[in-house]
Order: C-alpha cells, then structure tokens, then sequence
C-alpha cells in the first residue's frame, strides 16, 4: 500500500521564528473542501501555528482549510470530547494524548484523549467526515463544539446540529460564512448552546457516539445534502475505505524503484501534492456546480478551487499536475479562470 508510506507529520516542527515546512498533519480526501488536524494549542501571536507533532496534549481536532500559517485560516471550528467538568474555551478543555497511539493519516484520524477518557476516530469526506467516539465511562460523557476564531452560532432542530462560522483569513470575502451540520447517529440525553462563548455541548447517553458532519458555503441545506450524498448510510469504516482508495489511486501514479526511507520520503511529498488547491464548489441535487464567489458575495455557477499561494508551486506542483493529473488540473484552471473573471484576481 503507496498510503502506508505517508508521514503526515513530515514538515509541520516549526514555528514563525523557525520553519521545518509550515504543513499539517492533516485528514482529508486529495483536494478535499475541508481538512481535519489535531490543534494543540494557539498562543497569542502564533496563533496560526496550532498544530505541533512534539507536545503530547491537544485541544482538540480542527475542522480546517489553511494551507500555510501565513494565508490563515477560514470556516474553522473545533471537535472537543469532554467529560465531568465541561468548558466552552479550548485552552481549558485541552487534554493530554500519548504521541506514539495516535494515528494520523491520509484517510484515518485516531486520537485517545486522556483526560476524557476517550478515543476520537474520523474518517474524511469530500465535504465533512465520520466521527466515531468510544468513552471508558457510561456517564457524564460530553462532545463539544467550540470556536476558534470568528463567530459560530448553532440551532438545534429535529436531532440535527446547524452551525455558521465567519472566521476567514486576510483576504476579503463578501457575507461569508462556513455552514455545517451536525447529525447524531446516536440518541442524546441533551444539547446545551453557549451563545456567549460559541459553543455546543452535546451530552452523550452510554460510553459512545457516532456522528456526521457536512460544510457548506452556500447554505444549511447545501450542507445536508453533501451530508446525506457523501455519508448515506455508510459506516465510518466504509467511509475510511474510500477515503483509502482515494488516496492509493493519487498515490500510484507514480511508482519508483527506491529504499524504503526513500519511499517513505516520496509519497510522504506526493501526498502533500495532492492536498491543494482545496475544492471550493458544491454540486446542487441536479449535480450543478455551484460556487460561493468572495469577492461578489454571491452564488455563481461552475467550479472553484482554492487555497494555494502559487508562491513556487507554479514551477513544482503545477507542471506535475500537467503529467500526472491531466483532468484535474484542468478542473482547477478552469476554477482559477472563474475567479478571475468574477474578481479579476487568481485565487489563494
């Protein structure tokens, strides 16, 4: 298996004052809309550097889109397990994790949160993902959303979590908001929203929880329907086994003769090759592309593609595109003509 020889921690050692390669460790289908990593903490002034592969705590798993520290980030929030004493602020829900249990992949995320008791697995989606948690206790069992950055708001309504976050990053992006929906496999005993601090807590009945989770730029009901199209009645599981195959296919497109550190050096890059630009378009029940336009505010038909700087990779990943990813990249060229035609700018 090419996957077996990704790192997904190759890169992500640094800080603003020192770079080891800026990356994530993260979660997602190959140019996913949304990616999924551990955020360690965020402290005041690099606040963009949340993930480190060497501390062994963590404040929980961040839904995200930043493709480097200095582009930011954008439609972000956070997927925190919590039992007993439950808070609304990431740096006092943070628990501690055991660095060499926890699997991060491609296709696969599982983390045992210590102080919780608990083990959180995800498995992406195009739009969203499958989040699994197994509890040791049967009570008292607690899974938070909260906010990082912006403002998110939450509803309740027919057993579904709807939330909306504004957070974007340097750029301007006209009425932006990231939907997303939240739906439980599993019966709940309650949901408590904290309008105050931007949080959700949904409490657990039993030791465990399954549950789905779709995004949107356009609307909760665009949200769903990614939901419901990506997820269906899959589980976590099969939704890993996609994810897997996604990810093979990508990453044999090139094969190489080499030693087993060199190959674990290789696909840890084409993995990294794969990641960006993030997709950034929805397709309606029809299987109509649609598009949120930042710079108009508005929903425009056709696909869009984003978060790339274009800083060297129009001399690197690009051309590789142009061998190993004929159909995809003429999917983002024609994304990146779109953006240029509703802002006269290249997107980033």
């Amino acid at each position: 298996m090419y996957i077996d020889y990704v790192n997904t921690k190759m890169g992500t050692d640094s800080s603003p004052r020192f770079s080891r390669g800026n990356t994530l460790a993260l979660t997602q289908l190959p140019f996913g809309m949304v990616s999924f990593c551990p955020q360690t903490e965020r402290l005041e002034g690099q606040r963009e550097w949340f993930f480190s592969p060497r501390k062994p705590y963590l404040e929980g798993i961040r839904l995200t889109h930043q493709p480097s520290p200095w582009i930011d980030d954008y439609g972000t929030i956070l997927f925190t397990p919590q039992r007993d004493v439950i808070s609304s602020s990431p740096a006092l829900a943070w628990s501690g994790y055991r660095i060499e249990d926890g699997e991060l992949c491609p296709d696969y995320l599982k983390i045992k949160l210590l102080r919780s008791g608990c083990l959180f697995e995800l498995a992406p989606t195009e739009r969203g993902c499958a989040i699994r948690l197994s509890y040791d206790f049967d009570t008292k069992n607690v899974f938070s959303i909260l906010n990082v950055a912006g403002n998110t708001r939450f509803k309740h309504e027919n057993g579904i979590i709807y939330g909306t976050n504004d957070h974007h990053s340097k750029d301007d992006a006209k009425d932006f908001k990231m939907y997303f929906v939240i739906k439980p496999l599993d019966e709940l005993s309650s949901v408590v929203i904290d309008e105050e601090a931007c949080a959700c807590h949904l409490s657990i009945k039993g030791k465990s929880l399954e549950a789905r989770v779709g995004i949107s730029y356009i609307s909760f009901e665009m949200a769903l329907l990614n939901l419901e199209r990506e997820c269906a009645d899959k589980s976590l599981d099969e939704i890993r086994a996609e994810a897997k195959e996604a990810w093979e296919e990508k990453l044999s497109r090139i094969e190489i003769d080499a030693t087993e550190e060199q190959k674990r050096i290789f696909y840890s890059c084409m993995y990294r090759v794969f990641l960006f630009p993030h997709k950034a378009y929805e397709l309606d029940g029809e299987g109509t592309a649609l598009h949120y336009s930042p710079s108009l505010g508005t929903v425009c038909k056709g696909v869009r593609y984003t978060d790339t700087g274009l800083w060297d990779t129009y001399r690197t990943q690009f051309p590789l595109f142009s061998l190993i990813a004929k159909d995809e990249y003429e999917s983002i060229l024609e994304g990146f003509l779109n953006d240029y035609l509703e802002s006269g700018f290249l997107p980033r």
